[in-house]
């Protein structure tokens, strides 16, 4: 019987390519991934529109679930490395993929850059509750930011099952801290009700439509 590399391997050769790469996430660590993402990033929606930017995610997710399914539906059929840009090539022609492939790099820098820089205005806040007695200015969330840009870029350079074993660990922690916290405030901390979810007082009054739109940004980012 057929292995799963033996599988692959197959595949690979029908597009002219070998075997390199180690396909060593699995289901788990590609949600990790995902979730890792999306959790540190929800603070620019709450910054821009308040608690109300919650209703920008059913919106969201609807369109963003087809884009999804076409995602998946596509990578069966070419299952390469390259994403978007090698499944470009094959369904349509080498310019519209050089195109593709800019514009996906540009995205993944954006993200980077974007996830990256909320990550002081979660941190720095935990340290110094900790007792620790970090800045807040610009200068220090710049550092912090560019220190924890450097360490997962040599985390990467030791190799992807390294970043799955640390981000899976992280996620852990993150979702049970989540859901404790959660329990927590609800049970013994509850001092709102549930119609803060449709408090537009953070939308202001000139123009809510476009920041409720610009908040909902944060939810197409994630996705």
């Amino acid at each position: 019987m057929e292995t799963a590399h033996e599988a692959d391997v197959r595949d690979l050769e029908k597009f002219g390519y070998k075997q390199e790469l180690r396909r060593a996430l699995g289901v788990y660590s590609s949600f990790a991934v995902a979730f890792s993402y999306i959790s540190p990033s929800i603070i620019l929606g709450i910054a821009l529109a308040g608690p109300f930017f919650w209703w920008s995610w059913p919106i969201v997710v609807i369109g963003q679930l087809i884009i999804a399914l076409n995602f998946a539906e596509v990578s069966s059929h070419f299952p390469v490395a390259g994403s978007v840009y090698q499944w470009t090539k094959y369904l349509s022609n080498r310019t519209y993929s050089w195109f593709t492939g800019w514009i996906y790099l540009f995205a993944g820098v954006l993200t980077v850059a974007a996830v990256v820089a909320t990550v002081p205005l979660v941190l720095i806040p935990l340290l110094n509750n900790m007792g620790m007695n970090i800045g807040t200015d610009p200068d220090t969330n710049r550092n912090v930011a560019a220190l924890v840009l450097l360490s997962t870029t040599l985390l990467s350079i030791f190799g992807v099952r390294l970043v799955a074993i640390v981000n899976n660990t992280g996620v852990v922690f993150e979702i049970l801290g989540m859901v404790v916290f959660a329990l927590v405030l609800v049970l013994f901390y509850h001092h709102q009700s549930v119609a803060v979810f449709a408090d537009t007082s953070y939308l202001g009054t000139s123009n809510q439509t476009g920041t409720f739109l610009a908040a909902m940004f944060m939810s197409l980012f994630v996705i």
